[in-house]
């Protein structure tokens, strides 16, 4: 039976001024991922834009689909959820940049028209979550949990990127056991 692996799960509050905030992970991202998030509006980023970078660590690959961006908001009563499977906009030899599909940015602004006009209607409940949902796979049998991921994020479609996640060892974001038993890619 394979398993999921999950090597990265961010799942920060975007009603403020964040668009992403700390890790649930162990380090908090260096100080330029900070800036650029704190810097950012959630209900006015491009989606077009927003870029993730995955720093794929030795013998680690990327499942198929295996990177997901969700998003949701509530208002207090009511609440909106969307998926979004990321796309592969560029692939280096441990590195894989991602990107929403054209549809997928379409049905992200949607959310964030929805968001806004919420938060108009009721700023202290109107509420935002992000998350991306990273999952390994083994490309050439077991794995060594000692291996270090980074991620990374573009907010200018990927003309520059800063530190989300610092480089870290893959077994402080899963357990070892998981990585031991990461399915094939």
């Amino acid at each position: 039976m394979l398993r999921e692996l999950r090597l990265l799960s961010v799942k920060p509050a975007v009603a403020g001024a964040a668009l992403l905030g700390l890790l649930a992970a162990c380090a908090p991202p260096p100080p330029a991922g900070v800036k650029l998030l704190q810097d950012a509006d959630p209900l006015t980023v491009d989606p077009a834009a927003l870029a993730v970078r995955i720093h794929l660590p030795e013998g680690v690959g990327l499942q198929k689909g295996g990177a997901v961006l969700s998003v949701g908001a509530t208002d207090g009563a009511a609440a909106v959820n969307e998926d979004f499977t990321l796309q592969t906009a560029a692939r280096g030899e441990r590195v894989v940049d991602l990107s929403l599909s054209g549809k997928d940015a379409e049905r992200f602004r949607a959310l964030q028209a929805k968001a806004r006009a919420w938060k108009a209607e009721s700023p202290a409940t109107a509420k935002g979550d992000l998350s991306v949902d990273v999952k390994g796979c083994a490309l050439d049998g077991p794995v060594s949990p000692t291996v270090e991921t980074a991620i990374d994020i573009s907010l200018d479609g990927g003309a520059s990127f800063l530190p989300l996640l610092p480089s870290t060892p893959l077994w402080e974001l899963t357990d070892a056991v998981n990585v031991a038993e990461m399915p094939p890619c």
